[in-house]
C-alpha cells in the first residue's frame, strides 16, 4: 500500500490504496481521486497555460539533453512520500536509472511548481523541504501574479537563499545551462482569460 498526496483546491488529500494494482489491469489508465464522494478539482486554467509556456520554453532549449514531464506524473521518493510536480526535467543520461512506467524513482534534475491560490504554502514550504530532503538539485517556483521565478539551488541538505528573476531577467541555471528564457517570454504571449482574476 502506498500513500499518495494530491493537491486540491485548498487542501492536501492523502489517499491510501494498493499502488501496484494500478498496473494490474491495462484498462486502468487513471486513478480517480475522490474524497467523501467529491472528485478532486483541477488547477485553474491560467495555471495550466503558464505550465505549458514554461514547458514549451524548456523543451525547445533543452530537449537534446533532457526529458520533460508534465503533471500528472508520480515522483516517488518512498512508499509514504509521492508527489506530483507541475513540471520536472531529467537528463537523458540519468533517464534509464530513475524512470519507470509507474513513475519517477528518485530525484529529477529540476522540479518546477507554478503557484496558485491554494498551493502557496504547499509549494513554498512543504515541497521546498521535501525536495531538498530528497536531493533535488534545483527547484523553481513560478508566481503568475508577479510574473516572477524563484530559483532554489541545493547546498548540502537544504536550499540556499533563492535567486529571483523578474520580467526581463534571463533565468540562468547551472543544472540546466540551456534554459536561458525570461519571464517576458512566458507571460507576454499568454492568452488572456475573460474575467480572469489571476490565480
Amino acid at each position: 500500500m502506498l500513500r499518495r498526496r494530491a493537491r486540491t483546491s485548498g487542501q492536501v488529500i492523502q489517499s491510501t490504496y494498493d499502488y501496484e494494482s494500478k498496473y494490474d489491469d491495462p484498462k486502468d489508465d487513471e486513478i480517480q481521486f475522490e474524497q467523501a464522494g467529491q472528485r478532486v478539482s483541477s488547477p485553474p486554467v491560467r495555471h495550466q497555460l503558464v505550465c505549458k509556456q514554461i514547458g514549451d520554453s524548456l523543451s525547445k532549449r533543452c530537449q537534446e539533453d533532457f526529458v520533460l514531464f508534465y503533471s500528472p506524473i508520480d515522483l516517488i521518493f518512498s512508499e509514504e512520500v509521492i508527489v506530483q510536480p507541475d513540471l520536472l526535467l531529467i537528463s537523458r543520461q540519468r533517464f534509464p536509472s530513475i524512470v519507470r512506467n509507474r513513475g519517477i524513482i528518485g530525484p529529477p534534475d529540476l522540479v518546477v511548481e507554478v503557484l496558485s491560490a491554494t498551493s502557496v504554502k504547499t509549494d513554498k514550504v512543504d515541497k521546498l523541504h521535501t525536495y531538498a530532503y530528497h536531493g533535488i538539485p534545483e527547484y523553481w517556483i513560478v508566481d503568475p501574479n508577479y510574473q516572477s521565478l524563484e530559483k532554489y539551488v541545493l547546498e548540502g541538505e537544504s536550499y540556499g537563499f533563492p535567486v529571483l528573476f523578474t520580467r526581463d531577467e534571463r533565468v540562468d541555471s547551472s543544472t540546466i545551462p540551456s534554459a536561458g528564457f525570461s519571464m517576458n517570454e512566458i507571460f507576454d504571449d499568454l492568452l488572456e482569460i475573460p474575467g480572469d482574476d489571476h490565480f
